[in-house]
């Protein structure tokens, strides 16, 4: 852990905050440094709170890397970890794939807690599960 970097437990799992910005896939071989560890996945409410919260700094919230991406142009989004989308929390009117670029999913765009698409070559910020 750098000292900047954060961590949180709920629900039995580890949130991890990397505040180091890299790209989508830098961020996810991150991840997997740590036993069992992705990128977040996001399942319910309360899990997307604990991100959320984690992911505030002072006042205001980091757009961080969550471990969800778009599969091969399909629409539709898959987590990193394979488990199930079974939960969203979109910006409303995202996703929207502005220029046909936008594969991978971050938090904090535009509101609060809430995800957009974003091209994944953006360097940002990201949080990890294990």
């Amino acid at each position: 852990y750098n000292a900047s970097d954060l961590c949180v437990q709920h629900d039995g799992c580890t949130y991890h905050l990397v505040r180091h910005a890299v790209n989508f896939a830098s961020a996810e071989m991150h991840c997997r440094r740590f036993q069992n560890g992705r990128l977040v996945s996001i399942h319910n409410y309360c899990q997307n709170q604990a991100v959320y919260r984690l992911t505030r700094k002072g006042c205001r919230a980091l757009r961080v890397w969550i471990g969800g991406f778009e599969l091969f142009k399909s629409y539709k989004f898959i987590w990193t970890d394979g488990s199930s989308w079974n939960y969203n929390n979109w910006v409303p009117g995202q996703p929207d794939n502005t220029a046909n670029v936008e594969d991978c999913v971050e938090m904090n765009w535009h509101t609060r807690s809430k995800w957009n698409d974003h091209g994944c070559y953006n360097r940002k910020p990201f949080v990890c599960h294990y």
